[in-house]
């Protein structure tokens, strides 16, 4: 079995198709298990698709309230980057420290940095987990990937959204790759809290919308393992999870962290001892 990409242009292509049912036996369409609210996140395959077209208000409150805890930073990276200071004979205010050593040079002028055009950054989310990963963990994880996306467009990146699966399987001699790709949101587009919410944080999005999807093209959820992706093209692709994770404070504030260094946005080392301190409290 080779390798196969899938890929969707837009949410509702997605939505449309993994609402389809695989043709293979009832056992196997782990999409479709009812009950187990704990794993998926909903009773049943019905309730995902519903909150897929409304978006998880829920899920949105808690990355604003993680994104409150990270304001005071982005407020002051917004600052530094957006004004320069110089200084010369005369200007808008005097350094005390300056004066009192003598230097005729001052006044300080606070002048507006000239905004180049905004770049792109495109990230594209793994949401392949392993079955031992539990809902709150995804929920905590996928909530801080949305505060990232929101940190970095206050700080003027553009960023194009895409979500990814990928499973590998396994069944003796039989091996095969699957790669499902779903384009959320343009560079051009607004961020929709609600929407990306799901998406990012809601086990159903992965578990049965996901899931099935997976099974129309025959990898089954009990016979694959999740890996890692590879999108092509640049950008940033966070990893899948195989383990339990560590959903403290700091650990979620490492994800924001993360993903502004690689889209060239470094928060400094004192300023993420700060946030870890909000986003625990």
């Amino acid at each position: 079995m080779p390798t196969k990409v899938v890929t969707f242009n837009s949410f509702a292509e997605y939505l449309s198709v993994a609402q389809q049912e695989a043709n293979c036996k009832t056992e196997l369409l782990s999409s479709r298990r009812e009950g187990e609210r704990h794993f998926f996140g909903t009773v049943n395959f019905d309730d995902a698709v519903a909150l897929a077209r409304t978006g998880w208000a829920e899920g949105a409150k808690q990355a604003r309230s993680l994104r409150v805890a990270v304001d005071g930073v982005v407020n002051s990276l917004v600052c530094s980057r957006s004004r320069s200071y110089s200084f010369d004979l005369t200007g808008e205010y005097v350094d005390v420290g300056l004066h009192l050593c003598g230097d005729p040079e001052c006044f300080g002028i606070e002048t507006d940095t000239p905004q180049l055009g905004d770049p792109v950054v495109r990230i594209t989310v793994n949401r392949s987990v392993s079955s031992a990963i539990s809902a709150e963990s995804l929920i905590a994880r996928g909530t801080a990937i949305v505060a990232a996306i929101d940190v970095l467009e206050s700080l003027g990146r553009r960023v194009e959204l895409w979500i990814g699966d990928g499973s590998d399987f396994s069944d003796g001699r039989k091996k095969g790759r699957l790669e499902v790709y779903c384009k959320i949101k343009d560079a051009s587009q607004p961020l929709d809290p609600d929407l990306v919410a799901f998406v990012l944080a809601h086990p159903s999005a992965r578990r049965r919308l996901g899931f099935s999807v997976a099974e129309q093209h025959g990898f089954y959820p009990k016979k694959t393992s999740p890996s890692n992706l590879q999108h092509a093209g640049d950008g940033i692709v966070t990893t899948c999870l195989r383990s339990g994770v560590d959903v403290s404070g700091r650990e979620l504030v490492a994800n924001i962290t993360s993903i502004c260094k690689q889209a060239g946005i470094e928060i400094p080392d004192e300023e993420i001892e700060e946030l870890c301190k909000g986003v625990a409290a």
